[in-house]
């Protein structure tokens, strides 16, 4: 599998969303790119002190722990947003996210649809994402 960060099957949804803070929207494609080139530095930045991470099977991860995957065997060589929303309340963010995300992980390769909820949290000027949680997409 090759890396693709084209927008082929579904529309941008981070293109144009003047109804959202634009910072916020840069954070989310930060965050998404970190991922997909395996930027551990940008990841680390990105991701604040505390974070948590939950798996759609349950298994909750720290921010290192997370890290860790993607020093280790995790190779995505697709994350594109099938779609993007957010509610902001003052320095928080809730993002609902919807995703095709497709790579390897060790020796098994994946390819699957997900959504990702993710609490977003503004210290000084910049976003942070505090938590996540991934579901498997029963809507694909």
């Amino acid at each position: 599998m090759t890396q693709d960060t084209s927008v082929d099957k579904y529309p941008n949804p981070l293109a144009s969303r003047a109804d959202l803070p634009a910072d916020l929207v840069a954070c989310e494609r930060d965050l998404v790119g970190a991922m997909l080139s395996r930027d551990v530095s940008t990841l680390d930045d990105l991701l604040a002190d505390g974070y948590t991470y939950v798996s759609p099977e349950g298994v909750v991860s720290t921010k290192e722990q997370d890290l860790a995957r993607y020093r280790g065997g995790l190779k995505l060589t697709r994350a594109q947003h099938k779609s993007f929303d957010a509610q902001v309340q003052g320095t928080t963010a809730v993002a609902v996210t919807r995703m095709r995300m497709e790579g390897r992980f060790g020796d098994a390769a994946f390819e699957i649809d997900m959504i990702y909820t993710r609490t977003y949290v503004k210290a000084g000027r910049r976003w942070r994402v505090l938590s996540a949680h991934g579901s498997y997409d029963a809507a694909s």
